[in-house]
């Protein structure tokens, strides 16, 4: 009885923790955090020695840059042997993913590797048995996937499932990558009325805060301190208690509606279609003198002189607006759409 309520409680365990992974991993910004591409000259630290005849990165086989891991392995070399133990230190309780790229220099099939990964505790998190790597200059991508570790370093493992011969039997390995879930949300670029606030929030459960305007807390009200239209940028760092860092990017645009209304009342126009796919007619009394089009960031897109229709079948889908400028000094901003 004991030992099945124990078999109970370890699967809701892991449904709750697979749930738990798939929402993370659903709003995650992968991002890096180690690469190595092999690109020294002197001893690979983490080789085991005894397993290889080269215990430098080669240039036999690169799958990018001028060098790569090569283990050409010794001819008395057991299958199953162990060739590549790296430490490697992470997050603890974020999602990580590990890429890398294996090949052989030799022909025919002289390449079976296996990889796992490990925590701290010994605790197997991935283990793909069996790659079967291409012949070069081919090369196969081993991907294990996104997986939680509880502990702040593991273990990435490399094993040949072949054995050393005299015939030869090597492999390549390159471009070693971790990336890391940075799942802080600040939202997505936005635009308001001018003057106007919003309220960010850089999430719960970090250590410490730092906004691009030095403010150390969890949220930061976003306002315009200038009239009419600008735009702004706003940036996060934040740590958690295991020194790990995470980072997002907001770019408000905030817009002089105010001047809308107001010319509302004095200036009678129309910009049709709205929503627009190919073009926009602008009808207004007022004499034009230029037209511009900014996205939702403030960024110049186009400009137009001299003309009430407007092209803009080049133009991205999103949220932009026109900035209209009369031969009278009048301006008037007006969303559109572009689809």
């Amino acid at each position: 009885m004991k030992k099945n309520l124990l078999s109970l409680l370890l699967a809701i365990t892991s449904i709750l923790m697979l749930s738990i992974n798939e929402n993370a991993n659903s709003q995650c910004k992968w991002q890096q955090k180690l690469y190595d591409g092999y690109e020294y000259s002197t001893t690979v630290p983490d080789l085991i020695p005894g397993t290889t005849i080269q215990t430098t990165p080669q240039s036999f086989a690169v799958h990018t840059g001028t060098k790569s891991l090569y283990m050409n392995f010794i001819n008395t070399l057991p299958g199953g042997s162990l060739v590549y133990d790296r430490t490697i230190t992470v997050c603890a309780n974020v999602p990580i993913q590990i890429s890398a790229w294996l090949t052989t220099s030799f022909s025919g099939i002289q390449c079976d590797a296996r990889i796992e990964i490990v925590d701290a505790n010994n605790i197997q998190l991935a283990n793909t048995p069996s790659i079967l790597c291409s012949y070069a200059p081919i090369w196969t991508q081993y991907q294990s996937g996104s997986i939680t570790p509880t502990t702040s370093t593991i273990r990435f493992k490399l094993y040949t499932n072949a054995p050393g011969s005299p015939g030869g039997n090597d492999l390549s390995f390159d471009d070693l990558l971790v990336e890391y879930c940075n799942a802080m949300e600040l939202g997505n670029d936005t635009s308001l009325c001018n003057p106007s606030t919003l309220l960010l929030n850089a999430g719960s459960g970090y250590s410490s805060y730092l906004w691009s305007n030095g403010s150390t807390n969890q949220t930061l009200l976003a306002t315009s301190i200038f009239p009419g239209t600008t735009s702004y940028t706003y940036y996060v760092t934040a740590q958690d208690s295991n020194g790990c860092t995470f980072k997002d990017t907001i770019n408000i645009l905030f817009v002089n509606c105010a001047s809308v209304n107001e010319l509302n009342q004095t200036v009678k126009y129309t910009v049709q279609p709205n929503p627009a796919n190919d073009y926009i007619v602008i009808d207004i009394d007022s004499d034009l003198l230029e037209v511009k089009l900014f996205n939702a960031i403030g960024e110049k897109i186009k400009s137009f002189s001299n003309t009430k229709f407007f092209n803009v079948e080049d133009v991205s889908a999103g949220i932009y607006f026109l900035q209209i400028e009369t031969r009278k000094g009048e301006v008037i901003y007006h969303k559109v759409i572009i689809e």
